[in-house]
């Protein structure tokens, strides 16, 4: 949303902005990893995968005053607020013979929240 008003005929303003973006998606992949030494493979390799559910949404809100006088001075001034709110879970798994198993020490949930308050 976005809203300018004029004020006076001298160009005094109030503006107002609010915005809004969010984003789920679930991102599957597959890794076989294979593990080399001098260019030759050595070991067993690992079979992995991932799980990847996402999740974001940000909010902004902001309005802006600006007072014109005939004397050319001006006073400009705002205020903004903005939040973010994350949820991202990655969650690994390695094959055990013919079983997927959760893979605790790769796999993690990432939750994040964020609040921005400014004034100017």
């Amino acid at each position: 949303l976005h809203y300018v008003g004029k004020l006076d005929t001298l160009g005094s303003s109030l503006s107002f902005d609010a915005d809004y973006s969010g984003m789920i998606a679930n991102e599957y992949s597959t890794f076989d990893n294979l593990f080399l030494q001098d260019g030759e493979v050595t070991g067993q390799d690992e079979l992995l995968t991932s799980d990847n559910p996402t999740s974001y949404d940000i909010y902004s809100v902001k309005a802006d005053y600006t007072k014109n006088w005939a004397n050319k001075m001006k006073l400009e001034s705002g205020v903004k607020f903005s939040r973010v709110i994350s949820d991202n879970d990655v969650i690994f798994s390695y094959k055990e013979g013919d079983t997927w198993v959760i893979d605790p020490n790769r796999s993690n949930h990432f939750l994040y929240e964020e609040d921005i308050y400014a004034a100017y």
